[in-house]
C-alpha cells in the first residue's frame, strides 16, 4: 500500500470530513468528484519533518 492509499484509507473510513457526505449525511463513493477532491488535497500537504531542518543531527 502506497502512502497516498493509506492517507485516503484514513480520510475516507475515520476522519470523514464533511465534503465525503451527501446531503442526506451518506458518505460518497470514493470515485465522487467531493471525494477525489478531498484525496488530492490532502497529497499536496506539506510531509511533517521532525529535528532541525538542516539536516544536521543534534549531537544525542
Amino acid at each position: 500500500m502506497t502512502v497516498d492509499a493509506a492517507s485516503d484509507e484514513v480520510v475516507y473510513s475515520f476522519e470523514t470530513p464533511g465534503a465525503l457526505l451527501s446531503k442526506q449525511g451518506q458518505r460518497l463513493a470514493r470515485n465522487h468528484p467531493n471525494v477525489q477532491a478531498v484525496f488530492a488535497q490532502r497529497r499536496v500537504q506539506p510531509t511533517l519533518r521532525y529535528g532541525p531542518q538542516d539536516g544536521k543531527t543534534t549531537g544525542l
